[in-house]
């Protein structure tokens, strides 16, 4: 659409509310002309309506060209100030204009016997009238005119709270932002642990492939860090990855069982989501046995939420196992962050080890792209 052609619409659409508001303002003064004149047509005794309409003649063109200069007084009484000292100037103000306008008025609507109107003896009750008139004319303008101000000051409010949300979104992302890059070099310093353990322990083959392991793994998490949403199935790799290379350190201490709907595997969710919870099983229960642990990792869709479950058959140690340490209250901040009380981390002792579980609305989780 051409610039001429928006003008066009733009003048046409102010023509037409223009147009709108002489037709109403036209027929809201006749109504109020036609008060006065069927007082008179009355008070005559009802000669008939050609008499009628001679007088609104006469009393119309009056109303009329109040209806004219209302713009002007509107004008003027938006102009003037009502608050503190400048009501005192705002009344001497408006009683000379209106002097002026009913002798004016009167000159005008009465030509041929304007000297009676305005000094005669139907003077007191002409000028009285054009004061009720000029006074409905302000309270009408002072109405408007507060009208609009309080319209103003919605919209000022609406549009200060809808920059304070966005200020408060702003935040949040930059909270979370925080958080993925503190959880990341944690990550990564306990993944260098796991092999300098395997080093200590005189396990160099061992370590090399761990080695081997980790610069996957990095590259995986250099492509998770760079979106805010995955879909599980990259999560998943990643987390196969990731125990892969723990696989290498602890061997048959560590069975993993892996429990994943399907149907849950296009879902997009957080970056990071399954990571810290199995970082805490290998931590707290794997690391701290002799025996063998079964991390189980499971994802299901029950009544609309999303449960991201991992539990081990290890004894809980400390750190306190109702914590489980820094990755899981990341894990929880950055999730209330993003959605707030829709989603929920739960963390404790079971009667065989410990469980942490992810509960995430479906409807606000997005379907994965498909390929």
């Amino acid at each position: 659409m051409s610039s001429a052609t928006q003008k066009a619409i733009v003048e046409g659409g102010i023509w037409q509310r223009n147009w709108r508001l002489v037709v109403v303002s036209f027929l809201g003064w006749s109504l109020l002309a036609a008060i006065p004149v069927t007082a008179v047509y009355i008070g005559r005794g009802a000669p008939g309506p050609a008499a009628w309409w001679t007088i609104f003649t006469k009393i119309g063109l009056y109303y009329y060209l109040w209806g004219l200069l209302a713009p002007f007084i509107y004008r003027l009484t938006d102009g003037l100030p009502y608050r503190g000292g400048g009501l005192l100037l705002t009344i001497p103000v408006h009683f000379l204009v209106m002097v002026v306008l009913s002798f004016a008025l009167g000159f005008a609507s009465h030509q041929e016997a304007w000297q009676e109107w305005l000094l005669g003896q139907r003077a007191p009750g002409y000028h009285l009238m054009s004061f009720f008139t000029y006074a409905l004319i302000v309270l009408c303008c002072l109405a408007l005119k507060f009208y609009r101000l309080s319209l103003l000051r919605q919209r000022e409010a609406s549009a200060a709270r809808i920059q304070a949300a966005e200020l408060d979104n702003k935040l949040n992302l930059a909270r979370v932002d925080s958080l993925m890059m503190q959880m990341n070099p944690h990550f990564l310093f306990n993944a260098l642990n796991s092999i300098a353990a395997l080093i200590d322990s005189d396990q160099r083959d061992r370590a090399y492939q761990a080695l081997e392991r980790l610069g996957e793994l990095l590259r995986h998490a250099l492509k998770l860090s760079r979106a805010d949403d995955v879909s599980l199935q990259q999560e998943v790799q990643f987390c196969k990855a990731y125990l892969a290379m723990e696989q290498i350190r602890f061997g048959d201490r560590l069975c993993v069982n892996w429990a994943i709907d399907p149907d849950t595997l296009g879902l997009q969710v957080p970056a990071f989501v399954l990571q810290p919870s199995i970082e805490n099983a290998i931590k707290h229960a794997v690391s701290l046995s002799s025996d063998t642990v079964t991390v189980t990792v499971s994802a299901a869709i029950v009544d609309d939420t999303l449960q991201l479950t991992v539990a081990d058959d290890g004894q809980p140690a400390a750190p306190s196992p109702d914590t489980g340490g820094f990755g899981i209250s990341n894990l929880q901040e950055r999730l209330q962050l993003r959605f707030g009380n829709a989603t929920r981390v739960e963390s404790g002792s079971t009667a065989s080890g410990f469980r942490t579980m992810v509960c995430i609305p479906v409807k606000s989780l997005a379907a994965a792209p498909s390929a």
